[in-house]
């Protein structure tokens, strides 16, 4: 049976981007009768298994101002480990500590695919001091990245734009799924109450700053401002949750904190009229996705993937400003709401974790994908 073993830092117990889209490419590839193996950090060493595969954790610190996140540091550790496991393929979802992944699959000739979840321009922006040539360095990194990978995987162009433009020839766009049972205009409670002319937001993101979640904030108290009966859901976890909470005060603001459960982030997603989604530095947009697939239009950031994945017809892109991300609002809500909602849901289906998983795994077995399973 061939055996793909998947490495992660960043993958912690609540549910992020990396962890989602790992948890779906698993499943899928359980489906095509693929072995999978994860290695990520954990508080100790560890192994569990379930119908998708195992999961093995090594021990590893906190990563300090990460929200509890951990990062593989011992690298004896992980090569004894991928030693013991075999693989047919090394899939990282790393740029960091699992980089060394990739020299030790070349010395034993095992195919290894990089997926690129971040752009390092975009997320050191606002983490390094003025006058630090980012973007020099940020290309020499990545000029490292795509030289010790086989291929680079990226879910976007948006994310795919800092490895072109150094001219690397390795690179290939594969666009995320989601699961359109889960989230679907079905989650919205069939006896929800109506008040017109009420406005429901929602936002839904890890509370860090590169998410800029204190801008969905600032929309709300703008629209707020000019009269509109709105409320804002907040949906996620993070360092910025008490800032934020200070920050709301007085607003019309409810912070659900993280949500184990799909159905009950659905809920908010259906409930919504429209979803307010300001990361600049989005690669993808995994929330985008799942906005739409509940026929909720989203507003983006005009920077990021967030555009590229709502499309032209079911979501508005703006400035990072408050004012101009509350006018793309107004002028969502000013379009026909059913006509809206059901291009939302049809923009969504375009998008599948099967067809998401199928790419990678082609890339990362040379094109020699298995069968689906019926």
């Amino acid at each position: 049976m061939t055996r793909v073993v998947q490495l992660a830092n960043f993958y912690g117990p609540c549910t992020g981007g990396i962890k989602t889209v790992l948890e779906e490419l698993a499943r899928w590839y359980s489906s095509a009768g693929i072995d999978r193996a994860l290695i990520a950090p954990g508080p100790a060493d560890a192994q569990e298994s379930d119908e998708h595969g195992t999961r093995f954790f090594l021990r590893a610190p906190v990563v300090l101002g990460s929200g509890g996140y951990r990062m593989i540091l011992r690298r004896r550790a992980l090569s004894e480990l991928l030693d013991r496991l075999d693989p047919d393929a090394v899939e990282v979802s790393d740029k960091l500590t699992l980089v060394a992944a990739a020299g030790w699959a070349r010395r034993r000739g095992i195919p290894c695919t990089l997926l690129s979840h971040e752009r390092i321009d975009a997320i050191l922006r606002d983490r390094v001091p003025a006058g630090v040539p980012l973007g020099r360095i940020a290309d020499a990194w990545n000029a490292k990245l795509a030289r010790s990978f086989d291929t680079v995987v990226c879910p976007s162009r948006f994310a795919s734009a800092e490895f072109e433009r150094i001219g690397a020839a390795n690179v290939t766009v594969v666009p995320w799924g989601v699961d359109l049972d889960a989230f679907s205009p079905r989650a919205r409670p069939p006896a929800l109450p109506t008040t017109p002319g009420h406005l429901e937001l929602a936002c839904v993101g890890r509370l860090s700053k590169e998410k800029e979640p204190g801008l969905a904030v600032d929309v709300l108290a703008e629209l707020c401002r000019r009269g509109v009966d709105a409320q804002l859901t907040m949906v996620g976890s993070g360092p910025l949750h008490a800032e934020l909470e200070q920050r709301a005060i007085d607003l019309p603001v409810t912070f659900a904190g993280h949500v184990h459960e799909r159905a009950g982030v659905a809920r908010v997603l259906a409930t919504a009229d429209v979803t307010l989604a300001p990361c600049r530095a989005e690669t993808f947009g995994l929330a985008i996705l799942e906005s739409l697939a509940c026929g909720t239009p989203v507003v983006t950031s005009d920077s990021g993937a967030g555009s590229e994945v709502s499309g032209p017809t079911c979501g508005l892109a703006a400035p990072n400003d408050a004012a101009r991300m509350a006018d793309a609002v107004t002028r969502l809500l000013e379009q026909d709401g059913q006509r809206l909602r059901r291009r939302a849901r049809e923009r969504a289906e375009q998008f599948s974790w099967a067809g998401a998983a199928d790419a990678v795994l082609s890339v990362q077995l040379g094109g020699r994908t298995p069968a689906r399973c019926p």
